[in-house]
């Protein structure tokens, strides 16, 4: 299924993933559904931050994603980044 393509893809494209809580890994693979999987890999100083488990940060660039019709969306991904759950 979907969920466990991106989750696959994920798991070999960065290196930090399977030491992310299962909650983060969600919020990830969501945000595959939304930008792709390319979309999302650009996303470079998300990246940067996740690998260095800055989630504060983390959270703040996912708010930053241009997308105003996913804005609650968005808002709730980046909760559960932030805390880990929603």
């Amino acid at each position: 299924d979907d969920i466990k393509y991106f989750h696959d893809k994920l798991k070999s494209y960065l290196k930090f993933f399977d030491k992310l809580e299962a909650e983060r890994q969600a919020v990830l693979i969501n945000l595959c559904f939304i930008l792709g999987l390319q979309g999302l890999l650009s996303q470079t100083s998300l990246m940067i931050l996740l690998e260095s488990f800055n989630y504060e940060l983390a959270a703040d660039e996912i708010m930053k994603l241009n997308l105003s019709s996913m804005k609650d969306r968005l808002q709730e991904l980046a909760q559960i980044m932030r805390l880990g759950h929603n």
